[in-house]
């Protein structure tokens, strides 16, 4: 959904979301 996927720290987050 949002474009924090190429984050891997942020990829946690974006699937928290």
């Amino acid at each position: 959904m949002f474009p924090y996927h190429f984050n891997p720290k942020l990829d946690n987050f974006a699937y928290a979301m």
